[in-house]
């Protein structure tokens, strides 16, 4: 029996995903909507993105960032600010937890350089645990739970925040014998609140190092069935 995989987000058409012999389920358990309050980033020396949701709250507002350094947490967010022309100042190595991406974020910072943090409306707000220097937050943008009820059985589950595995299993359960992987260190912590299962994790958090996962875990899953 071919095994069933969820992500919880969309893929595309090209995503290495298509190329593993499973079922594959992949839907956000998340709605987003974003603030339209206009920022006067004249005061901001930094602009740090924890999601391209941010940066997409950003875009939104036609944000102009020649004159801001911008920082962001990992590869995918980096990847998707240059995508669109705005230059990456600073970006958190995907292995590294949020704690250490904030001090090594917190180093680079000048003592009298402000930072804006575009936020999440239930954001854990990881990253301002260990920053020191001066900042603001917005909430950039709402983010509420949206689950999708399924009707099967999955065998491989990838979870890529704290939200959407919120989302999932306020209305799925998750087999004991499934294996799940987290995308970050705060991803996994929310899921290890709910689950007594192993939490897999990539070792970085691009598509290509969760297709690397996934593939190391399939063929040794099949093998025991």
């Amino acid at each position: 029996m071919t095994p069933n995989l969820f992500i919880s987000r969309e893929i595309d058409q090209d995503s290495p995903f298509l190329d593993l012999e499973v079922n594959i389920y992949a839907a956000s358990q998340i709605q987003v909507t974003f603030n339209s309050e206009k920022i006067n980033m004249t005061e901001f020396n930094w602009i740090f993105f924890s999601s391209k949701n941010g940066v997409q709250w950003a875009l939104n507002q036609n944000m102009k960032l020649e004159a801001t350094k911008v920082g962001a947490i990992g590869k995918p967010t980096a990847k998707f600010l240059e995508q669109n022309g705005i230059a990456v100042h600073f970006c958190g190595k995907d292995d590294q937890p949020v704690e250490e991406i904030s001090i090594a974020f917190n180093s680079i910072v000048g003592e009298n350089e402000k930072v804006l943090f575009p936020l999440s409306s239930i954001s854990k707000k990881s990253v301002l645990k260990h920053f020191k220097r001066p900042y603001s937050e917005i909430e950039a943008y709402k983010t509420v739970l949206d689950p999708i009820l399924f009707d099967v059985t999955f065998d491989y589950l990838v979870f890529t925040s704290p939200s959407n595995f919120e989302g999932f299993f306020s209305a799925n359960s998750v087999s004991p014998e499934a294996k799940v992987i987290a995308i970050g260190e705060t991803t996994k912590r929310e899921i290890q609140k709910y689950l007594n299962i192993p939490i897999f994790m990539p070792e970085e958090k691009t598509e290509k190092a969760i297709y690397a996962l996934l593939k190391n875990l399939i063929p040794s899953s099949d093998s025991d069935q």
